[in-house]
């Protein structure tokens, strides 16, 4: 005896197919029968149909652009934190740099055979301060300074 054919059944006849058998007074055996439907194949696709309704109501609800969003706005604060911590470095640097270079108005062309200062022509700013005290508290590098320089 030769095999018949497979049937091939649209998403939408299966749907029907289901449905139709969990009708009242109908069995599944008469519906099977009447759409030559193997019982083993009607099981599977009522577990598939299970299953995919698990998954659908245990998703989260937002929409995928969302979350696309949300890693995108992850991505930039990680960015910016970035950002904000190599400025930090910098300016931490660049004042390192400030305090260990000569004070603000000391040409180094005086200073040669002369001995000299060349004319201040500096503003009184936070490193003219360093370069006249000794005492860093006093040139205002401390918070206690800061207070007594105000």
């Amino acid at each position: 005896m030769p095999r018949s054919k497979k049937r091939e059944f649209t998403a939408e006849e299966k749907l029907q197919i289901l449905e139709e058998a969990r009708q009242p007074n109908t069995t599944v055996a008469e519906v099977l029968r009447r759409h030559r439907v193997d019982p083993s194949t009607f099981y599977r696709w009522e577990q598939q149909v299970k299953e995919a309704a698990r998954e659908a109501l245990g998703r989260d609800r937002r929409r995928p652009e969302s979350e696309a969003n949300e890693r995108e706005i992850e991505r930039l604060r990680a960015e910016v934190a970035k950002k904000s911590w190599i400025i930090a470095e910098v300016i931490e640097e660049n004042l390192d740099l400030k305090k260990n270079s000569e004070p603000r108005g000391v040409d180094p062309v005086y200073c040669g055979a002369e001995g000299g200062r060349a004319p201040d022509r500096s503003r009184g700013g936070r490193a003219d301060r360093l370069a006249r005290s000794p005492d860093p508290e006093a040139a205002g590098d401390s918070p206690l300074g800061l207070l007594r320089m105000a």
